[in-house]
């Protein structure tokens, strides 16, 4: 039966992707946030330097003549005109610190406030006529800055989250997916599914590590084949081996029980004629123990028969045997004596 391999369900990894990727997104839109805002702050600074600029070269020589000559209308009508620059609030002339002349409503946001000297050189004297005070709307501002940012943040939220989908669902079906299937492909190996081989759909050329990944799966699962097909047949010989060698043992242990059948015949027959032997031996030596046995030359007198002992005395024959034997003598008389001797008594029957 060959195993099928499915990627599994939790898609744990691109979860955490996904996740550290927002995450990794929302930090950057937040830094480019105030990098964005910083910036178009700066600009907006620059852009009211130079719009005070261009008012201070179009009105300041205007207005040094108008103050110079104290022609009031002249100067309300300078400021008027200022006035009507875009998103200027306030314009106003102060001599000595005193107000002069204004138009607009003055806001006590100094970062928005512009001040300019005005003074008139005459007859090689400088002459300090007063001051310029022009202010920018400070909501216009703030409204500007923030539509910048705004815009730009949009615009980078926009093209991070595109970006970030693309990465992810490149990610998804490039390594990902791949490694759900290389995932459940481990889990459900088997001495069974050795035989199948891990198959990867191929997401580019030249093979990425993934592919390398997969060919060292299936090289390593090839190795386990060959070694398990090995083994089994290593089995197969033992249990062959072990066969025989049951049966040798069986037929040696038969021979073995009849060879000890018959030594154990053997030795009780040896043992029984041991234990004759012994019997006899003692019979033996019992029947030596009644027995002394004369040896050697006996000197016996050819007329009567004495015989002489190692002292070199004389004896009977029956005592000199009855000293060196256990033998008991008891007198009788033979047939020829009895006849020679006892001619007239009848001591045989015929």
């Amino acid at each position: 039966m060959n195993p099928t391999f499915q990627g599994s369900a939790n898609n744990i990894i691109a979860k955490q992707l996904i996740r550290k990727t927002l995450l990794f997104a929302g930090l950057t839109m937040l830094l480019l946030s105030i990098i964005i805002g910083c910036v178009a702050y700066y600009f907006e600074k620059e852009s009211i330097q130079r719009q005070f600029h261009k008012i201070e070269s179009s009105y300041i020589d205007s207005i040094r003549t108008a103050l110079w000559i104290s022609d009031t209308e002249m100067i309300d009508a300078l400021l008027m005109g200022i006035g009507d620059f875009h998103e200027i609030e306030y314009a106003g002339i102060y001599v000595n610190g005193t107000l002069f002349s204004e138009t607009g409503q003055k806001s006590t946001d100094q970062e928005m406030d512009w001040i300019s000297p005005i003074t008139h050189l005459y007859d090689g004297k400088t002459y300090q006529l007063g001051e310029l005070h022009v202010q920018k709307n400070d909501g216009f501002v703030k409204k500007q800055i923030f539509r910048t940012v705004f815009i730009a943040v949009t615009t980078q939220v926009l093209s991070i989250l595109i970006i970030c989908g693309a990465v992810l669902w490149l990610m998804y079906h490039s390594v990902i997916q791949r490694l759900l299937v290389i995932t459940s492909y481990t889990s459900a190996m088997s001495m069974e599914s050795l035989g199948t081989p891990l198959i990867l759909e191929k997401s580019s050329e030249p093979p990425d590590e993934l592919d390398a990944l997969t060919d060292a799966i299936n090289h390593m699962r090839l190795n386990l084949h060959h070694e398990f097909i090995h083994r089994k047949k290593a089995e197969e010989s033992v249990r062959e081996h072990r066969d025989n060698l049951e049966k040798i043992v069986e037929e040696r242990t038969g021979i073995l029980k009849s060879t000890n059948e018959k030594l154990i015949q053997e030795i009780d027959e040896r043992k029984e004629i041991e234990s004759e032997r012994e019997a006899l031996i003692s019979k033996l030596q019992d029947a030596l123990s009644d027995i002394k046995q004369l040896t050697g030359l006996l000197p016996i007198c050819s007329h009567c028969k004495k015989i002489r002992d190692d002292k070199g005395y004389w004896q009977q024959i029956e005592q000199y045997i009855h000293e060196h034997s256990d033998a008991q003598f008891s007198h009788g008389i033979c047939q020829e004596c009895a006849k020679k001797y006892y001619p007239d008594m009848d001591l045989y029957e015929e």
